[in-house]
């Protein structure tokens, strides 16, 4: 994906994640939602709020809890160190199948990751 560093986002002010042009989901090591950015939103068709606090791999997003996604994110954290991997993944909602780009992220120093979702060309 190429695009902004862990170590920057886990900076940046909230807010600002509203202006990306690509989903930003934050997450704790277990997974739980802590920031959901307005272009996810839309892309999922779900509210920050429905979302803010849930685990993503089983309560907000279920389809990623395989190992090729959830699996990978709790490889990352077992590892204790930053890390940056890359997948494309098929997103099913109700009627629908997207495919997308995903950066997985984690860095240890601030016990959190980021989901960065980029649609597929």
């Amino acid at each position: 994906m190429g695009i902004i560093p862990i170590e920057n986002l886990a900076t940046f002010d909230r807010s600002r994640f509203d202006e990306l042009p690509f989903g930003i989901i934050e997450v704790d090591r277990d997974g739980r939602v802590l920031t959901y950015n307005r272009w996810e939103e839309e892309l999922a068709g779900r509210h920050r709020e429905e979302t803010l606090g849930k685990l993503f791999f089983s309560e907000v997003a279920p389809c990623t809890g395989v190992a090729e996604f959830e699996g990978r994110f709790r490889s990352m954290v077992a590892r204790n160190e930053s890390r940056r991997e890359e997948l494309d993944f098929v997103f099913r909602f109700p009627g629908e199948e997207r495919l997308v780009n995903i950066s997985l992220t984690w860095d240890p120093r601030w016990q959190r990751g980021f989901i960065l979702v980029r649609a597929s060309q």
